[in-house]
């Protein structure tokens, strides 16, 4: 046996964390909405689901649900790299999950869309009908 202490041994690394919530990411429906990862993950997914009009098709949820945990994973490492000015930390996986969500977000398409409001007129011939000839006004 070697009396060489080893150089990490008892040294605590600062890390960004990055791949621990990715774990916890995995399901993120089964995350507490109490904590601020829940929060960031509902916020961020209601952000999207209003971007698309508030009533995205089954494949849009896909996509969102699929790019949320991607978008929350670039935001902890970029952040950790340029606090910590080690920009080793932009190394190939993050490039790699970076294009991936490029794609999902090209897939649901990145313009806001807006839900189609009706005027009042619009609105009463929907609920109630076109009214009778000769009752208008």
């Amino acid at each position: 046996m070697s009396s060489e202490k080893s150089p990490h041994r008892g040294v605590i690394e600062e890390t960004h964390g990055a791949y621990s919530l990715l774990r916890q990411l995995q399901d993120y429906n089964k995350l507490d909405g109490r904590t601020r990862l829940g929060r960031a993950v509902q916020q961020l997914e209601v952000e999207l689901v209003q971007d698309l009009g508030g009533e995205p098709s089954v494949m849009q949820m896909l996509l969102i649900q699929g790019l949320i945990p991607k978008a929350i994973f670039l935001a902890i490492k970029g952040t950790y790299a340029l606090t910590t000015e080690d920009l080793t930390q932009i190394d190939k996986h993050y490039v790699t999950v970076s294009n991936s969500l490029r794609h999902d977000l090209m897939a649901l398409g990145m313009e806001r869309r807006t839900k189609d409001v009706l005027d009042l007129e619009k609105y009463a011939e929907q609920t109630y009908g076109k009214p009778p000839e000769g009752e208008s006004e």
